[in-house]
């Protein structure tokens, strides 16, 4: 990279001397006026076009010292940087077929914000704009607009017409917003539009997928939605969970949540949880004032398989949900579990009902 000073030459604010993206808008005191902005937004970055958030996503995931220093203990790192959108974004168009399949074409490809070394720690408000058109498929742990977060928000983003495909040997976490929301992190007022989600692992992997998050681990999801969009979570011998919303709720809140989409989980020798809003709501976990308006799938060729209107399999607390879709759940040689509201409840459900049915098929005995 070229210093302050050794001057860059900007081409469709890509440097022609050392192809980096031109960097977004830091607010200031100065100018967030100018830029439409309140003074809250003072230390943000102001990203109005796809090139800005693809160098968002770089600087990130560089994870470099932006003030302070390591020696003084005082270093702030570009993982933690703040930033929000002034208008919507388009990526790439025509990235799906009406019935979600990808359609061919030379795509750009989306690198996720966050990810297994360096995960997102700041605040991205979306300012309730759109980023439609993301492309991803490859091999990464982490996938979906932002790969993994700890301890940060992202807020008021709507994620639309897109594509996450991520296929790896051991753990995957896949969700059109956020793939790992982790330790007090917050996803809130966000939607996943007409996407396709597919999440795939190979030998002892588990699968996490889900339309807004793929695992929500002691953190929160609050007022977000999935619509219209296609969720596929598959996998061999490892467990596979899979939901509208999120795929895993492990000790943290899900509210005023719905789905409106199609969840499958799959797996040969794995156990399946497939859920409306969660395939699987553990330690504690809640769901409160949620909804469920689609499919639900959840097959096992050789192990359990748990199906839920709201969530497949809890110990958790469900509270004031419903569902008016089908929750089916199959297993080829043990039990299969399927249930209006959820398929398997070691928990409390309190104030929840479905209208549509849930069938349980299994070939054992």
């Amino acid at each position: 990279p070229l210093s302050d000073t050794q001057g860059h030459k900007y081409e469709n604010d890509i440097c022609d001397v050392c192809n980096e993206y031109k960097p977004a808008t830091l607010v200031t005191a100065e100018n967030y006026e100018t830029l439409g902005l309140s003074e809250d937004y003072v230390g943000y970055y102001a990203i109005s076009k796809a090139n800005e958030l693809y160098w968002f996503a770089d600087f990130v995931n560089k994870n470099e010292i932006i003030s302070g220093s390591e020696e003084n203990d005082d270093a702030v790192y570009s993982s933690s940087a703040k930033a929000v959108l002034l208008n919507d974004i388009t990526v790439n168009t025509n990235v799906l077929s009406e019935d979600g399949t990808l359609n061919s074409g030379d795509f750009r490809k989306w690198t996720p914000i966050g990810n297994a070394t360096y995960q997102y720690t700041g605040i991205f408000d979306g300012a309730g704009h759109t980023i439609s058109g993301l492309y991803y498929d490859g091999n990464d742990k982490y996938v979906g607009l932002f790969g993994c977060v700890i301890s940060g928000t992202i807020k008021n983003t709507t994620v639309s017409d897109s594509y996450f495909s991520t296929t790896l040997s051991g753990n995957v976490y896949a969700g059109g917003v956020c793939g790992y929301n982790y330790f007090n992190a917050t996803i809130e007022n966000c939607s996943n539009n007409k996407s396709t989600i597919n999440a795939t692992a190979g030998e002892s992997g588990n699968v996490y997928a889900g339309g807004v998050c793929g695992s929500n681990y002691n953190a929160t999801i609050e007022n977000c939605s999935n619509n219209e969009s296609t969720i596929n979570a598959t996998g061999e011998s490892g467990n596979v969970y899979a939901g509208g919303v999120c795929g895993s709720n492990y000790g943290s809140k899900i509210t005023d949540c719905s789905n409106k989409g199609t969840v499958t989980a799959t797996s040969e020798t794995g156990i399946t949880h497939a859920g409306g809003v969660c395939g699987y709501n553990i330690n504690g976990g809640t769901i409160t004032d949620c909804s469920n308006e689609g499919t639900i799938t959840a097959t096992s060729e050789s192990v359990d398989a748990y199906a839920g209107g709201v969530c497949g399999y809890s110990s958790g607390t469900i509270t004031n949900c419903y569902s008016t879709d089908t929750a089916t759940a199959t297993s080829e040689s043990s039990i299969a579990n399927a249930g209006g509201v959820c398929g398997c409840s070691r928990g409390t459900i309190t104030n929840c009902y479905s209208t549509d049915t849930a069938a349980a098929t299994s070939e054992i005995g």
